[in-house]
């Protein structure tokens, strides 16, 4: 069970997507991520524990854009206490992208496998994503 929130305006989103984090806290308390986009860069900002006690005012400064995407992380998989396992993950190969999901991957031995042996790509997290 985790909580997740997209916000597109014409406005900047990260207090938007903060606020309705903090809503969806009961969703996942291990922890939280924002990803926003000015529509040429992408700033993303992840910590461990609860919203209320992982962002600063600089770190919220920082997430500029009028694009978002948050989560709150229950784990199921991986390792809650790693930072790295906290979502929105982002991946730059080929254009970039971030992706943010609720729910839990059955064959995920199988596929890291394919994607090592097959596809010669590396994972960065212990999770399922």
């Amino acid at each position: 069970m985790c909580g997740i929130v997209g916000i597109v305006s014409s406005t900047p989103v990260n207090q938007q997507v903060y606020d309705a984090l903090a809503l969806l806290q009961h969703r996942g308390q291990d922890s939280t991520g924002i990803a926003t986009s000015d529509d040429q860069t992408l700033h993303i900002y992840k910590t461990k524990g609860q919203v209320r006690e992982g962002y600063r005012t600089r770190d919220m400064r920082g997430l500029i854009g009028t694009i978002g995407l948050g989560h709150v992380r229950y784990a199921t998989r991986g390792n809650a206490k790693k930072e790295q396992e906290a979502q929105p993950f982002y991946v730059n190969s080929p254009y970039g992208i971030v992706l943010v999901h609720n729910g839990n991957l059955t064959n995920t031995r199988e596929l890291t496998a394919q994607l090592h042996e097959k596809d010669r790509r590396h994972l960065n997290t212990t999770s399922d994503t």
